[in-house]
């Protein structure tokens, strides 16, 4: 329990050193306005408690003075701060352009690849379909004897008890009236 109490005071002093010598070398910053400030308020409350109306006056002016400066200073940090702040946004879309362009970069050398990749497929295939309309442009069909049978012959069937024997003689030749010539065209040209 001593013990613990001991580092407790230990860890309190050196916590006051440290503050004690950030104070004196001007690291704490607020707190010398904080010590100030007070200093002017306790001389104008004597002041005006021993009733001297110039020297209440005189640290009445001395504390505005002091605020109006870090009213300045305040407007001059807040504008530091704002231009820092400005820089960083424009770095931040300065860099988001830089990769919104190596995006397009990286996009149009994939579709580049692509489209060269595909570009003897598609060469093959508009010669494929060149060659389909050259080849079904004008169809020629042939003229074709029209089939009238002329006589049907039958030959007699004998028939034997296990086996069954036909004679078909060949089937004649059937003449019939001519067909006209009938022209395809198919034109290559159409709605795009």
């Amino acid at each position: 329990m001593k013990s613990t109490q001991a580092w407790g005071w230990l860890a309190a002093g050196v916590l006051a050193a440290g503050l004690n010598a950030a104070y004196h070398d001007g690291g704490l910053e607020w707190v010398h306005r904080i010590a100030d400030q007070a200093q002017h308020v306790s001389r104008a409350v004597v002041a005006l408690a021993s009733g001297r109306a110039d020297r209440f006056l005189v640290e009445t002016q001395m504390l505005t003075a002091r605020n109006e400066a870090f009213s300045d200073a305040a407007v001059a940090k807040a504008n530091q701060v704002m231009a820092r702040t400005e820089a960083a946004y424009a770095r931040a879309e300065a860099f988001q352009a830089r990769e919104q362009a190596h995006c397009a970069r990286i996009r149009a050398e994939h579709v580049a690849r692509i489209e060269a990749r595909m570009a003897p497929h598609q060469a093959l295939m508009r010669i494929a379909e060149a060659e389909t309309d050259a080849a079904f442009r004008s169809i020629e069909i042939p003229e074709i004897p029209a089939m009238t049978p002329s006589r049907i012959e039958i030959p007699q069937v004998k028939v034997r008890c296990l086996r069954v024997r036909m004679n078909v003689p060949a089937m004649p030749r059937i003449n019939g009236p001519a067909l006209p010539a009938i022209n395809v065209s198919v034109s290559s040209s159409g709605p795009a």
